[in-house]
């Protein structure tokens, strides 16, 4: 039984970091889709500003924000330390300023990234709930919040289930060390109670 959660849990940690570092990349799979329609997009990046050409954009051609907030992810979390950790105070310094909805989704993401040195799984469902409650929430974004709060939850889920197999492990081998405890003080006794030769 504890092989099993211990299965599920490396199978969803394995996809959450496949999705999010990058080798289930939506941004490609959306370029091969928008290419295939002839459309030409650009994106700007969320932390900086800067414009580039990109292929990420939806099916009817306009840009994907839930690619770009992975794709953000993946640039922030790839960093070394002191540069992730300027990238994350600017958006973390944005995100209170505007509260905008691809910042506090980048940031949700970085807080279960598997490189990000912000790891924080609670701030990440708490951001991600928060984006629920915003008034106009996009499609592209409520899926990825969808998948990512699932996944968490599930994470959640099965940590506790792991916790409670070993306590129950644990007090089913103190249970049988207690037999055998008993068991070898009936043998002594049986020992004791045989006459000599």
């Amino acid at each position: 039984m504890i092989r099993y959660f211990y299965r599920l849990t490396v199978l969803l940690g394995l996809g959450l970091g496949l999705l999010l570092t990058g080798c289930a990349d939506v941004r490609n799979w959306m370029g091969s889709v928008g290419s295939s329609n002839g459309s030409v997009s650009s994106d700007s990046s969320v932390v900086d500003g800067s414009e580039s050409t990109d292929d990420s954009e939806s099916i009817d051609g306009s840009e994907s924000s839930a690619s770009l907030v992975v794709s953000d992810c993946r640039r922030i979390a790839s960093l070394p330390a002191a540069e992730q950790k300027g990238q994350v105070e600017s958006l973390q310094t944005a995100f209170e300023r505007s509260g905008g909805d691809q910042e506090r989704l980048v940031l949700a993401c970085l807080a279960v990234h598997p490189k990000s040195q912000y790891q924080n799984h609670t701030r990440a469902l708490k951001l991600l709930q928060g984006y629920r409650r915003s008034e106009q929430p996009r499609e592209d974004l409520l899926a990825l919040t969808d998948l990512l709060e699932e996944l968490l939850l599930q994470k959640q889920r099965t940590e506790q289930q792991l916790v409670e197999e070993r306590r129950r492990s644990e007090s089913l081998a103190s249970k049988l060390k207690a037999l055998e405890d008993i068991e070898k003080i009936i043998q002594e006794r049986e020992e004791k109670a045989l006459p000599s030769p």
